[in-house]
Order: C-alpha cells, then sequence, then structure tokens
C-alpha cells in the first residue's frame, strides 16, 4: 500500500488503538483498494469493458472501488457523507495520480444535487444501504440515476443469518444484527463505550427484492449454490456453533433479555425449517428448501447485480414494500400466550419499523 493512505489510516485509528476491534477495523480499511479491484473484477463479468464509462460509488467510504473502477479505465464518482472518510479517500486518491476520479460529499438521499450529474453506466453500492437511513428512497435514486443498458452492483449484509447473529458483521457482537437502532446504539454504547453505531436498518431478502422490482430493476442473486444436503449439514453446524458463542456471549444487561428472545425466535424457526425439511421426500420440493434455507440462514452477504427493466422515468417511493418479519409475525400468532412479552413487543416494533 502506498505510503501515503497507510499513514493517514494510521492516524485516523490512532485514537481507539485499545478497541477490541481496532485491528479489524484498521485491516479493513487498509484492503480498500483490493476489496475495490474485486467489486471491479465482478462488474467486468457483465461489462467486460468499463473504460470511458461513468461510474459512481454510493458511500465511497476509503475509496478503494473508484480508484480500482478508475485503473480500469472508467470515470468515477465516490459520494460519502463521512467528512473522515472523504478525507482518507482523497489521500488514497493522491497515492494514485492521473486517474480519473473525485469524491463528492454528497448523501444518497440528496436528489437536487445528485440529478445535477446525470447519468451513469455504472452503479455500485457495497456494504452500504444498511446505514441508509431510508432504502426505498435509496433504491429509486439508484434507479433514477442508471443510464440505458447500466448496470447496479449491490452487496448487502444477511443479518439474520446464523453467522451474523454470532458475530455481527460492523462490531463482532452476540445478537447485535437484531436489534434496531436504538437498542443497537445501546448494545454497542454499553459494551464497547462508544456511540458509533451507526447501522440504520436491516431488511430480508424479500424486501430487497421488492425494491429493486418495485423501482424497474432486473435482478439476479451471485451467491453460489450447493448441494441441498451439504448445505442443511452446514446449517445443522452454524446452529451449533450459535448456541457455543451464546453460552458465552457478554450481552450488556439492557439490552439481553431482547436479544435472548430474537435469538430464541429465530432460532425455533430455523429448526422448524429443518424438521420440514427432512420431512420431505428427495425431489426438487426438498432441493429447493435446502437452496433457500442456505440464503437465509447460512449467507453472510448477499450480492445482487441488476439492470433497468425499460428505460422509463421512476417516481419515488409512496408507499411501502412488504414488511420483511411477516413469516416470523404469521408465527409469533400462534404461539400460546405464555410467550415472554419481551419477544412480542420487540417482533411488533421492529414489524412496524422495518419501512419508513
Amino acid at each position: 500500500m502506498a505510503t501515503g493512505f497507510r499513514a493517514a489510516l494510521e492516524t485516523h485509528f490512532a485514537h481507539n488503538r485499545a478497541h477490541p476491534q481496532h485491528a479489524v477495523w484498521l485491516d479493513y480499511a487498509a484492503s480498500t483498494n483490493e476489496r475495490g479491484e474485486r467489486v471491479v473484477a465482478k462488474v467486468r463479468e457483465f461489462r467486460a469493458d468499463v473504460r470511458g464509462l461513468r461510474w459512481l460509488d454510493i458511500g465511497s467510504g476509503y475509496g478503494g472501488v473508484c480508484i480500482a473502477a478508475a485503473k480500469a479505465g472508467a470515470a468515477a464518482v465516490g459520494i460519502e457523507v463521512d467528512p473522515s472518510l472523504l478525507a482518507l479517500a482523497d489521500a488514497n486518491r493522491r497515492d494514485h495520480p492521473g486517474l480519473d476520479v473525485r469524491f463528492e460529499p454528497t448523501s444518497a438521499l440528496d436528489w437536487g444535487t445528485l440529478s445535477t450529474w446525470g447519468s451513469f453506466d455504472v452503479i455500485t453500492c457495497d456494504n452500504v444501504i444498511e446505514h441508509v437511513p431510508n432504502p426505498p428512497v435509496l433504491m429509486v435514486h439508484i434507479a433514477r440515476l442508471l443510464a440505458p443498458g447500466g448496470l447496479v452492483y449491490l452487496t448487502v449484509p444477511n443479518a439474520f443469518s446464523l453467522g451474523q447473529m454470532e458475530k455481527e458483521c460492523h462490531y463482532g457482537r452476540f445478537g447485535l444484527s437484531l436489534l434496531d437502532p436504538l437498542d443497537g446504539q445501546r448494545y454497542v454504547k454499553d459494551a464497547l463505550g462508544n456511540d458509533s453505531y451507526d447501522v440504520a436498518a436491516y431488511y430480508r431478502l424479500p424486501e430487497y427484492v421488492a425494491l429493486l422490482e418495485r423501482y424497474g430493476l432486473s435482478w439476479s442473486m451471485l451467491n453460489p449454490v450447493e448441494a441441498g444436503d451439504e448445505e442443511i449439514r452446514k446449517i445443522h453446524a452454524a446452529l451449533a456453533s450459535l448456541e457455543q458463542a451464546r453460552a458465552r456471549a457478554e450481552i450488556p444487561v439492557a439490552v439481553r433479555a431482547k436479544v435472548e428472545a430474537f435469538v430464541d425466535a429465530h432460532v425455533g424457526w430455523c429448526r422448524a425449517e429443518l424438521a420440514l425439511h427432512e420431512s420431505l421426500p428427495p425431489g426438487v420440493a426438498r432441493e429447493e428448501l435446502a437452496h433457500r434455507m442456505a440464503r437465509e440462514w447460512l449467507q453472510e452477504l448477499w450480492y445482487f447485480v441488476a439492470k433497468p427493466l425499460v428505460a422509463a422515468s421512476v417516481e419515488a417511493p409512496t408507499a411501502a414494500v412488504p414488511a420483511p418479519l411477516d413469516d416470523l409475525m404469521r408465527a409469533l400468532r400462534g404461539v400460546r400466550s405464555d410467550v415472554p412479552s419481551v419477544l412480542r413487543d420487540v417482533a411488533a416494533r421492529v414489524r412496524r419499523r422495518v419501512i419508513p
């Protein structure tokens, strides 16, 4: 890595050197260009030649995607709302002189600014959507900015996977991904002593699909699938690992009951689906159920590519897409009345808040 950017990173992270996630965060930041190259390589599987294309990276962070896109010949623009990340991305850019790349202090929700920039041939949004306060507005802006024949590359954490429940991807804490933003902030504050939690919302897979389709985008998932029996074996192993992690987890008292209740609900849901799978005879239905369960319970990141269905104007969102906890809520309706009230309360609150 070039010296200037590395030095800027060392200075940026110096204040939290004692933090248990310090090494994880520094390594993640330092790998931005390598991660950006992987994103560009994935895009080039669908658009082999990106030379001369206009490329927008939403939530550009440390700048790696834009640097890699510009190296491949694109004219890259990154938008980022965090001034400290913008400064680091600019240090990264200065280590690569001559590239057609710029970073702008612009929100993905600021249509007044975005609308003046014209259309883009490629739009990337890599592990960002969960930090955006209004994902439907983000998605409609992506659809409006995408040029005819353009390509969207979207990666999304699956907060409800067994692996993310065991160790949430941003802070490495047990059960954190299941909480709403306010309780998430309380968890991080009590456990780690800082106010840096900035996840706005985690949706389920059907909600992301609904957003893409609602705003005229034809999508494909890039996550590979394995033989159904192997996927089921891995789900059983992940459940065992989750229970082991639960036994040693240090959960703040303020959110412990909610975390335990939510984990119980999701584990129960997963085990019920495993029982259903076991009851099915060999065949297509059994295999398809295994693949769906793998996407819901195993895959910690979902990878999408999307293209516009038609070259048409896209209206702003006016109503909610289906809420992501419908299945869980249906299950809860059939549960006995002695289920802890905290489970019903938390599930109902999340059911309401998922789509603003």
